[in-house]
Formats: C-alpha cells, structure tokens, sequence
C-alpha cells in the first residue's frame, strides 16, 4: 500500500500548500512551511512538484466543477430547462462556498496579474462554461435548446 501513503502524503501537500498560499499569499509561503504544516519532509514537495511554482499550477489545474456537473448531468436532463439551471446554479455556488480558500488564492493581485496562472484560470472558466452548456444541450435535446451552440464566439 506505498501508493496509497504517497497519494495521502501528496493530497496533504497540496491542502496545506492551498491553505498557506490563499492566508499568507503565494510569494510569503515557503516550501519549509508547507512541509510542516503538511507533516511531511521538505524534500517530499520537490520529489512530487519539482518546485514551488509546479506546486501552484497543480492546485490551479485541478481545481475543477467539471465533475460535479457530468456526475448529476442525468438527473439535471431529466429536470424542466429553468430547474435544471437553478440546481446548476445552486451546486456551483455551494462547490464555491466548499473551495473558498481556492477562490482566494486565484483571485489574490499577486496571482491575478500571472499570465500562465491567469491562463489556467481563464481554461477552468471555459470548461466549466462548455460543461454548462452541454448539459442544457443534453437536457433540452428535443426541446427548443436543441440548437445551443457548443462554443461561444
């Protein structure tokens, strides 16, 4: 069971390093300090990261609603087009309020003004947008939603 103690070890290391970077900001958090409060020994983040930096864009790429969407996406098309959007709406608001710290993080002036965290940001936005769109698409397949483009201009 290696596998499974390094994967806890590695999801502790990204839960820490999220926690200290959305608090204390991403430049003001060292490596030394993520390795403490994740319980593991420094040398561990850089095994699995390489360096701070990759630490970053890994909690950024895998911040996602795009899996709560295809995990309810039959119950939602089985829903009226108005109530499918409100329960939409709904779990996405409560995946926000779950990932506050995250939305911290994102959004904080040190991280808003980099382009390659900007970048993977404005790529989440999209996914999840195209993932909205192909639920109503699958939700309203014979109804008047049937013509929903699949990719905005």
């Amino acid at each position: 069971m290696p596998t499974s103690k390094a994967n806890a070890k590695k999801e502790r290391i990204l839960q820490s390093a999220l926690s200290l970077f959305s608090r204390q900001g991403y430049h003001a958090t060292t490596t030394k300090e993520i390795a403490a409060e994740s319980g593991v020994a420094e040398g561990l983040i850089f095994y699995h990261f390489g360096d701070k930096r990759k630490l970053l864009l890994d909690i950024v790429r895998n911040f996602s609603f795009i899996p709560q969407v295809e995990a309810d996406a039959d119950a939602l098309a089985e829903l009226s087009t108005e109530e499918a959007l409100v329960r939409y709406g709904l779990k996405y608001l409560e995946f926000l309020k779950l990932n506050q710290e995250y939305i911290m993080l994102i959004w904080s002036p040190e991280l808003v003004n980099d382009a390659e965290v900007s970048a993977e940001v404005a790529s989440l936005i999209d996914g999840f947008g195209t993932a909205g769109r192909n639920m109503l698409k699958r939700q309203g397949a014979s109804g008047p939603l049937r013509n929903l483009p699949s990719k905005s201009p």
